[in-house]
């Protein structure tokens, strides 16, 4: 048995114990949510819950829900009066600008998880940690860490994401920091400028990364670089409308983590008809918060898909581990053709000198769509290849979508290949995100 930590006492709890615990904390959140917001007033038909099928008649939360029942638009999804509290904004990569908030009490509580799942995944109080996360903007994810690296006791360097990638290389040799947490694509393109200057890696050794997926192809440069010991997690699974979900111990890597069964329950539900489907089988990924009392989050859709699996994790959590299997919005339709944002980044991402750095736009004018794929390349390969790597994704496209090929001939899309230097695509400014799928109606 693999073990990293000493365990909580709930991360011990039998299956019984764990069903009774989250039955009575849904008791409590359902009874709250029912009694105190006008939203949910007419959403849950009961205030105590004897089965977690039951859930399955409260209807799924959405973001349009949000949207129109949130601050500054409406309170009507509030339970309280708002003070003692504070608003953020969500790091979504579609859209409008979308808003969540916290009692201050509640922030301080879900930092103090955050504690015991940082912990989890290899952080201790002797690290020297950089917080590269973006601040600002209402944006929770800086503070958030902020304060959680300080309640492990690090020695906590709140560089931020602003700071360019040089900068922090040079704050990384100065203090011998051993540890970052931060956006994916940020990390990766730090450590390439670590790589390519020949910079001698002065301990760095740990690396929490989040808000994108770290695909394989990277964590094989990482590991590269900073060496095959180095310790490369998750630092956790979460959205910043109703904060963490999952969690990674030292037994697992990539995209599964244990649910954070203690304070949110989870559903996986079959994308057509809305019910909770089996163990093992994918769907929507649909979260309650248990813990979450001022804006109470009962059944949301986060966007992603996954499954639940059913084999327990070798570190000895009773916790269920969740298996994340990308967006629900990652496809889009082109002509007569479902293309995957993921299956083309399988395709050229663990080809050099591609990176997994790519974007999809879909333009819809008057009788034809068009699909522009942008990709960047290692800094090195741009000017010399350019022509050559976008005839390779061209291959790989049409290799992919052999309909798609037809399609074009025939005048019905109209494809386009963008090969880019790293770092040409637009980031959010909030997150450091590459907004995946963009989609323009001319």
């Amino acid at each position: 048995m693999i073990t990293d930590s000493i365990f909580t006492e709930v991360e011990t709890l039998p299956l019984s114990e764990v069903n009774r615990l989250v039955l009575s904390k849904l008791t409590a959140i359902l009874s709250l949510a029912s009694r105190g917001s006008t939203f949910y007033r007419e959403r849950i038909p009961f205030q105590v819950i004897h089965d977690f099928k039951d859930l399955e008649s409260i209807p799924i939360l959405t973001k349009e829900d949000l949207a129109s029942n949130m601050p500054p638009v409406s309170d009507s999804m509030l339970t309280d009066k708002l003070y003692n509290a504070s608003i953020y904004r969500s790091g979504g990569t579609t859209g409008k600008p979308k808003f969540t908030l916290y009692s201050n009490d509640e922030f301080e509580e879900f930092s103090n998880i955050f504690v015991r799942t940082y912990y989890s995944a290899g952080l201790r109080k002797d690290d020297k940690v950089a917080n590269l996360f973006f601040c600002g903007d209402l944006y929770p994810s800086f503070i958030f860490v902020h304060k959680l690296i300080q309640k492990l006791g690090c020695i906590n360097f709140p560089v931020a994401g602003s700071t360019p990638p040089r900068q922090v290389i040079e704050y990384i040799r100065m203090f011998g920091i051993n540890a970052v947490l931060g956006p994916t694509s940020y990390i990766v393109n730090l450590v390439k400028m670590l790589a390519a200057g020949n910079l001698q890696n002065d301990g760095l050794n740990k690396v929490l990364y989040a808000g994108e997926p770290l695909y394989e192809t990277d964590r094989e440069f990482l590991l590269q670089v900073l060496g095959q010991d180095a310790n490369i997690r998750s630092a956790g699974y979460g959205c910043a409308d109703l904060g963490l979900i999952g969690y990674q111990c030292l037994a697992q890597t990539g995209p599964v983590h244990h649910i954070l069964f203690d304070h949110v329950y989870v559903e996986i539900v079959d994308p057509e008809t809305n019910k909770v489907v089996e163990d093992g089988e994918q769907g929507d990924i649909i979260v309650t918060s248990l813990d979450k009392r001022l804006v109470p989050f009962i059944r949301f859709k986060i966007g992603d898909r996954g499954r639940k699996l059913k084999e327990k994790c070798s570190c000895g959590r009773s916790g269920q581990l969740l298996e994340l299997l990308g967006r629900d919005d990652d496809t889009v339709r082109i002509g007569y053709t479902n293309v995957s944002y993921k299956d083309i980044l399988e395709a050229l991402g663990a080809r050099r000198p591609f990176t997994t750095n790519m974007q999809l736009i879909k333009e819809q004018g008057k009788g034809r769509t068009r699909l522009v794929l942008r990709i960047e390349t290692d800094q090195n390969h741009y000017d010399t290849e350019a022509q050559e790597l976008q005839d390779t994704v061209y291959r790989e496209i049409f290799n992919l979508y052999p309909n798609l090929e037809a399609e074009e001939k025939r005048g019905i899309v109209d494809i386009s290949v963008q090969i880019l230097a790293f770092g040409q695509i637009e980031r959010m400014r909030t997150t450091g995100k590459i907004k995946r799928i963009v989609q323009k109606y001319t």
